[in-house]
């Protein structure tokens, strides 16, 4: 028996088309297209993952019109076929005069018995009905693979859905364009379970393929030095679908410090903008400056002062803060549906590194790797984070930082930067170090003051390596040692003590000479530093790691031992290289691996896949016209693309094994 799926699909229509799949343990698989769009889309065809709905009419906000001049027809787009449909209504007063080129339709909101590839929804009424949305039943299958795309911002995408369920074979391709003032960094191809990533160039990148398996792919995104705002059509409409502008005058958006006002002659009636004489649409930003805003229309037929380029009308001159679309007569854009900024914004100097010089004054800053030595647009303090308000450094004991703001008047520059901290100690002190097991201690000898006697004496404490088994790896995992209360050594000792001074040698047996590069064998180690003639250590050991398991599942053929399968990494067969892997069937056997330096040694038990191999061949195939990707069973039965499943099987007229 066919086994079925029951699967609902929402899928809303605006400007860029969503859709969420649902899965039900049912007999059926149903996708549910919405019909409202955004008037200004101007869609006379929605199209879902499986099917499309076409009609004479453009969708609206209350979906499609059926009516006695308009029908509406459901196409396959995947080749199943509609056993059902039911309509769902914004108005339905006139339903009963509808009726369905296939199938039997209720009077109501059903068609059933349809078994077509396509089906035509008619009315005899003029006014007729709206339709907001359909669901189309059809046979599916759980085995079918989903696509899901995320990432790609800085991008808009084109082409199929984001998320593509229950495939029956190829996805729709989906194509991310980079907005204007973005590109997409170069990347290896990404493929993925018979999906493609494809960066076709600088600016567009596309995903296509015939998934193999259920797939999540993050697009990479594109990038940009600049700030990137889209202002979409929800700016230009309010309920009574008028352009905001015609009802408010004017917009502001404050989270990205953008106002739009108009001066002047001029019309905004239902997301057009029309001019009658004199007039202009005043763009300001109130963080960095403009360097392109493009207006996207379904028709410009005149573009003013800017420059029109198919349905785009452009501004790109000197950045500037303030920049207006102006006309005396001759401004008409239709359908405005969404204005695209790009800002040059001031450079961030929370991210700045800040030298200081031999007297702890400012010397350079270094923000987006460029070095500042003018700072006329800075404001300098010195002090630390509760008082910073002096404008030369201080000269009492002390820790201190230097602060560069950016002035308020800048507009190359914003945010504030903070230096490494320096200390002033007015008096000198001398010390004398000894070593305790792993930590060295100064004690002050001349020039001493409370802070420095005692248990406030300065210490330098080694730390193990955090590696403690050979090739581990993850966050925090080091080969080399580390040290405690070096920051406060160096500076009350005036020393210049260094990760790179600690030495590393073998013990116990371990043989590695003494050397500054920590080790990452197995082994037993000691890790020293010496700090005027003492010297703290260390010991510590890196342990050998279990063995990588070699592949399991492996495959053999009634007849063969254990000597035709062979064994990777060094591992061997605990049984005699002349035991036979068996009959038909799935049987274990047991293999070693006997250890090396860096590895234990280690027993595991493997599953060997025993087939007959009596079949070598599939006869009287026209192999002109197969194509290589078609795979078949030792059966001859043919099946849906490469198997996953490890056997013996016919590609391309040969006989291949799959592991």
């Amino acid at each position: 028996m066919k086994r079925k799926l029951f699967t609902t699909i929402a899928l809303v229509a605006t400007m860029l088309l969503g859709m969420n799949l649902t899965a039900y343990a049912a007999d059926e698989v149903s996708e549910n297209i919405s019909l409202v769009a955004s008037l200004y889309a101007q869609l006379t065809t929605i199209s879902g993952t499986h099917y499309s709905v076409s009609s004479g009419w453009e969708a609206d906000e209350q979906g499609m019109t059926v009516n006695s001049s308009s029908n509406m027809t459901i196409n396959a787009r995947k080749g199943e076929t509609i056993t059902k449909v039911v309509l769902s209504y914004s108005w339905d007063s006139n339903k009963g005069t509808l009726s369905a080129s296939a199938g039997t339709f209720d009077g109501n909101a059903t068609v059933s018995g349809i078994n077509a590839q396509q089906v035509t929804i008619s009315s005899s009424d003029a006014a007729g009905v709206r339709i907001s949305a359909v669901t189309v039943y059809f046979e599916g299958s759980l085995s079918n693979p989903t696509v899901t795309l995320s990432g790609g911002a800085n991008a808009t995408s084109s082409g199929g859905l984001l998320t593509q369920s229950y495939l029956p074979g190829a996805m729709d391709a989906v194509t991310f364009t980079a907005l204007t003032g973005a590109t997409f960094p170069e990347f290896e191809k990404i493929i993925k379970n018979g999906i493609t990533v494809e960066r076709i160039s600088e600016t567009v990148v596309t995903v296509s393929g015939t998934p193999t398996a259920n797939t999540e792919i993050t697009v990479p995104d594109a990038e940009s030095s600049s700030k990137i705002v889209t202002w979409g059509s929800s700016v230009f409409t309010d309920p009574d679908f008028s352009f905001q502008l015609h009802v408010n005058n004017n917009y502001t958006d404050s989270a990205n410090g953008i106002t739009l006002t108009q001066t002047g002659d001029g019309d905004f009636s239902h997301g057009s903008i029309r001019s009658f004489g004199s007039f202009a649409l005043n763009f300001t930003t109130t963080t960095g400056k403009f360097s392109s805003i493009e207006i996207v229309a379904s028709q410009i037929y005149e573009g003013g002062n800017w420059t029109k380029d198919g349905n785009k009308l452009t501004w790109n001159g000197t950045p500037s803060n303030s920049v207006s679309l102006s006309s005396s007569g001759n401004l008409y854009l239709r359908d405005v549906s969404s204005i695209n900024f790009v800002i040059e914004m001031p450079a961030d100097l929370s991210t700045a590194t800040v030298t200081l010089g031999a007297d702890n004054t400012v010397s350079k800053v270094t923000v987006g790797g460029n070095e500042i030595t003018d700072f006329s647009e800075f404001d300098i303090t010195y002090g630390t984070d509760d008082s910073h308000t002096a404008t030369t450094p201080p000269t009492e004991n002390g820790t201190y930082y230097a602060y560069v703001a950016a002035k308020a008047t800048s507009e190359n520059y914003m945010g504030t930067a903070k230096s490494a901290a320096f200390s002033i100690i007015s008096h000198t002190h001398s010390f004398t170090y000894s070593a305790n097991g792993a930590t060295i201690t100064a004690t002050c000898t001349a020039g001493c003051t409370e802070e420095y006697d005692g248990a406030n004496a300065p210490t330098l404490t080694i730390v193990a390596p955090t590696m403690t088994t050979y090739g581990q790896t993850g966050n925090g995992i080091s080969a080399a040692a580390t040290f405690e209360g070096l920051d406060n050594f160096n500076t009350t000792t005036d020393k210049a003590i260094a990760a790179t001074d600690i030495t590393y040698v073998g013990r116990e047996g371990t043989s590695y000479e003494k050397s500054s590069t920590a080790p990452t064998n197995a082994g037993k180690y000691t890790a020293k530093i010496s700090v005027e003639g003492v010297t703290a250590s260390v010991d510590y050991e890196i342990a050998k790691a279990d063995p990588e398991l070699p592949e399991d599942g492996l495959t053999a053929f009634v007849g063969q031992t254990l000597a035709d399968v062979p064994l990777d990494g060094g591992w061997e067969w605990v049984d005699d290289p002349t035991t036979s892997v068996g009959s038909i069937g799935e049987h274990q056997f047991s293999a070693f691996y006997p250890g090396d330096d860096n590895h234990n040694s280690k027993t595991t038990t493997l599953t060997i896949v025993v087939t007959n191999s009596t079949v070598t061949r599939i006869d009287n195939v026209n192999t002109d016209s197969v194509e290589s990707d078609v795979w078949y069973d030792l059966s001859g039965r043919r099946l849906q693309g490469k198997p996953t499943t490890p056997g013996l099987y016919i590609n391309n007229n040969q006989k291949v094994l799959v592991k």
